[in-house]
C-alpha cells in the first residue's frame, strides 16, 4: 500500500508537470506580425493571417509566444491569439489539462480580462507626469498622414466623440462602479 502511494505521489506531479509544458493550440484573430521580442518595436519576422492555427507556448505580460504552422516561433499580441479548446470533453483528462493550462498560463483559458489594481482617488490626485517618459514617447507619434493610412489598411471607420469638460459630472452608473 505504501509502495503504491509513493509511486503514485511521484508519478502524478510528473504527468501534470508533462501537462504544463506542452504547446497549447490557438487562432489567431486577426492579421498579426510575429515578433522576434516581445516588444512592439522588436523585428517582425512575419506577418500571420487572422484565423492561422498557432502553438502557443508561452504568456508574457501582453505578450504571447507562438510557433507558426511554417515553424516559425515568435511573439504576438496577447489579444491577437486565442486559445483552441481541448475536444475531449468532461472528465479527469479533461480536468487535468484544464488544471496544466491554469498552472501555465493562469488561466483556464475560459475568459480574458483586464484591469487595473491598486489605483486609488488618493493615488490619482498625487499622480505626477514622468516628462522622461513623456519625451521617449514621443518618439512613436506618426504624421496625420501615416495614422489615417494605418486606419484604412484596418479598414477602421472615424467616430466623433465629445470632449469631456473639468466640469462633467460623472454618471451614478460610473461613481457606482468607480466604488
Amino acid at each position: 500500500m505504501n509502495a503504491n502511494l509513493l509511486r503514485w505521489g511521484a508519478v502524478l506531479p510528473l504527468a501534470l508537470l508533462t501537462l504544463c509544458v506542452q504547446a497549447e493550440p490557438g487562432t489567431l484573430v486577426r492579421d498579426t506580425q510575429l515578433r522576434a521580442k516581445p516588444f512592439i518595436d522588436a523585428t517582425v519576422l512575419e506577418t500571420l493571417p487572422g484565423e492561422a492555427s498557432v502553438e502557443i507556448l508561452l504568456n508574457q505580460g501582453g505578450w504571447t509566444q507562438v510557433r507558426s504552422a511554417a515553424g516559425h516561433t515568435g511573439w504576438v499580441r496577447l489579444l491577437n491569439v486565442r486559445a483552441v479548446s481541448a475536444q475531449s470533453g468532461e472528465g479527469l483528462v479533461s480536468g487535468l489539462a484544464t488544471l496544466g493550462n491554469v498552472a501555465r498560463t493562469g488561466s483556464s483559458g475560459a475568459t480574458a480580462t483586464t484591469g487595473t489594481k491598486g489605483v486609488t482617488r488618493d493615488r490619482l490626485e498625487r499622480a505626477a507626469p514622468d516628462l522622461a517618459e513623456v519625451r521617449r514617447m514621443e518618439r512613436y507619434r506618426v504624421s496625420l498622414g501615416a495614422a489615417q493610412a494605418h486606419a484604412r489598411d484596418l479598414r477602421l471607420a472615424p467616430q466623433s466623440v465629445a470632449f469631456l469638460s473639468p466640469d462633467d459630472e460623472p454618471s451614478a452608473t460610473d461613481k457606482a462602479q468607480a466604488e
